[in-house]
């Protein structure tokens, strides 16, 4: 959907830094460097597109200045093509359309692929988020976030419906209790995942022991509605949390720890983030979340 316009910010990016004189005259106006798509895979595309559009302004006032039109590069056949991208109004809406479902799905790697807590217990919500976001951003019309949706929940089915997502989700009570629509298909997927690690107890009755203390949690009975373990919802890792207080449900509280301590794969794009550490940025995604 967005092919076209990476495309042609990649022609951009790469003619200018084809030429130091005018990279240099870019980087005055522009007051730095624009990013430049880099050998991987996906995000350094979408990095180069919020550059462009931070600069947006100053790449235009470049266009015509004379810096511009009385240099030999104007004159050039690529450097017509990226005068003529780059005053397109229709280009830059397909930037800005590009960012906006784009920008929301990175935060998600971001969260996957940070080191401060496990993201197994975020996961789930953040997809959420982040496609509820994606509608918003394109004003909750159906055939514009429609695409971009049917491919998230695409790629969502074939690699990530697991059940320790949903059951990730569940267990961590900084984010499951905050949720105004508790699906109760995710609470299905929980049961599941719950009777499968049950099964790894020679106990028999430990599913049992399970299921009563799963509804103990999800009714916040006893402790779990006590105002001290509530406010420390919000502001504790949930395996710490589960740690320090689920010593009144103890099979839940193991299972729960377990899950919660999984750290999410991201095998995919742990080479993109490791390149862009290498990347001069001074914009920031918080800055430009449509």
């Amino acid at each position: 959907m967005h092919i076209r316009t990476i495309s042609l910010a990649r022609r951009i990016t790469v003619f200018i830094y084809a030429h130091t004189q005018l990279l240099h005259i870019m980087r005055l106006f522009c007051n730095g460097d624009i990013v430049r798509p880099g050998p991987t895979r996906f995000a350094t595309s979408f990095l180069t597109l919020q550059s462009l559009w931070e600069h947006k302004n100053a790449l235009r006032t470049l266009m015509v200045a004379d810096e511009w039109t009385k240099s030999k590069w104007c004159n050039l056949r690529t450097g017509k093509q990226t005068e003529r991208t780059i005053l397109s109004v229709q280009f830059w809406k397909g930037v800005q359309r590009a960012l906006h479902a784009a920008i929301p799905l990175v935060h998600v790697l971001r969260l996957v692929d940070g080191d401060e807590k496990p993201s197994m217990g975020y996961l789930y919500n953040a997809m959420d988020r982040a496609k509820e976001k994606i509608k918003e951003n394109y004003q909750y019309r159906p055939l514009q976030y429609g695409p971009v949706i049917e491919v998230i929940e695409g790629r969502w089915s074939r690699q990530m419906s697991s059940d320790l997502y949903h059951a990730g989700f569940v267990l961590n009570p900084g984010v499951w209790f905050k949720t105004a629509d508790r699906d109760a298909a995710v609470q299905t997927h929980m049961l599941r995942c719950v009777q499968a690690m049950a099964k790894m107890e020679p106990d028999p009755e430990v599913e049992d022991r399970l299921q009563k203390q799963l509804d103990y949690y999800l009714q916040e009975s006893g402790p779990f509605s006590w105002g001290t373990i509530v406010r420390a919802r919000d502001n504790t890792i949930p395996v710490n949390w589960w740690d320090k207080y689920g010593g009144e449900i103890p099979e839940l509280r193991k299972v729960a720890i377990k899950i919660l301590g999984l750290t999410c794969s991201s095998s995919g794009c742990e080479r993109n983030w490791s390149a862009f550490e290498n990347i001069s940025c001074p914009c920031k995604f918080t800055k430009y979340d449509f």
